[in-house]
């Protein structure tokens, strides 16, 4: 992730507001971001180890 890169993490969310905040997101034309959602295994985890995790993912699928 490039430092101008965004990483927005939700959490509390129904699937479907889910995807009406990402979908809303990209039709603003917003910088790159890296969505990702709470789970049951990422909240036992230090928050800097899940954005650790995440940001790993996100290059790999980049």
């Amino acid at each position: 992730m490039a430092k101008k890169d965004k990483l927005i993490l939700l959490h509390g969310f129904s699937s479907k507001e889910i995807n009406l905040i990402i979908d809303n997101y990209l039709k603003q034309k917003l910088p790159k971001t890296a969505f990702a959602t709470s789970t049951q295994t990422n909240l036992k985890k230090k928050l800097k180890d899940v954005i650790k995790e995440i940001i790993e993912d996100y290059k790999f699928n980049r």
